[in-house]
């Protein structure tokens, strides 16, 4: 296997021998062949996926589940410390799993990048809406949403890194639907915070992210304490422009749309 291959040579003849003809036990009975009941239309219809499909209301046991977390986990670190195109043998060395395993989970790179992406999206969408349930004001969540939001972060950056992660991104159904309820949260916010006046009144939800995405960079620290020091420096700063009332900006506010 190359280095940089999405899939493994024997891919191919290695599936055709080893799936089972039957649909897998748990399945219930009269569903279509090759069509697990709980699939999102988008993937019926031919959209990818991370596959193998499973039906919305089978588990997947806990070793499986287990490794599939740890392949996540695996997958963010280095495509945010290489970019997406690592080999995926070196995630899956990270992971403490084997490349069969890595791939019977995620069948090539889109796939995993997908999966990344629908994972760090739903910690997101639940960091959210924990900060705005938990703080006191819009200001104080965004503030902390700005500072300690790690996922969000990574999300951004995972869409910034090229291309092609950012083309798989926009284009699958439910990383579209889990981004706009995330937008949707965060332009709440924005209008909870600009009401109170404390955020500044020409800024949109969009902003938000870029101020996020700029807060992601690599620090050219010498030391993890230092790297963080001047990340808080940074956030610091960020969060002084964001005040009402600020100088004028040019441009209009920056919306779901421009972003996504």
């Amino acid at each position: 296997m190359s280095a940089d291959s999405d899939t493994p040579s024997s891919a191919s003849s290695s599936a055709s021998s080893s799936a089972p003809a039957s649909a897998p036990s748990g399945v219930p009975s009269g569903v279509p062949s090759g069509v697990p009941s709980g699939v999102p239309s988008g993937a019926r219809s031919g959209a990818p996926a991370d596959v193998p499909w499973r039906p919305a209301d089978v588990p997947l046991r806990a070793d499986a589940r287990r490794n599939r977390d740890q392949i996540l986990a695996a997958a963010k670190a280095v495509f945010r410390e290489s970019g997406t195109d690592v080999p995926m043998e070196e995630i899956a060395r990270q992971a403490g799993v084997g490349v069969g395993t890595l791939y019977r989970r995620f069948p090539d790179r889109a796939a995993l990048i997908r999966a990344v992406a629908r994972d760090s999206l739903e910690r997101v969408l639940a960091e959210v809406r924990a900060m705005a349930e938990e703080e006191t004001t819009a200001w104080d969540a965004i503030a902390r949403l700005l500072a300690h939001s790690h996922e969000l972060r990574a999300m951004v950056l995972l869409s910034l890194l090229a291309e092609r992660p950012a083309e798989i991104i926009r284009t699958d159904p439910d990383i579209r639907r889990l981004r706009g309820e995330i937008f949707g949260l965060l332009d709440g916010l924005v209008t909870a915070a600009q009401r109170d006046g404390t955020l500044r009144p020409d800024i949109a939800g969009g902003d938000l992210a870029v101020m996020v995405s700029l807060l992601i960079r690599h620090f050219p620290a010498a030391d993890a304490e230092l790297a963080d020091m001047m990340l808080t420096r940074a956030t610091a700063l960020v969060l002084d422009g964001l005040r009402a009332p600020g100088t004028v900006l040019p441009g209009s506010p920056v919306t779901h749309d421009d972003v996504s």
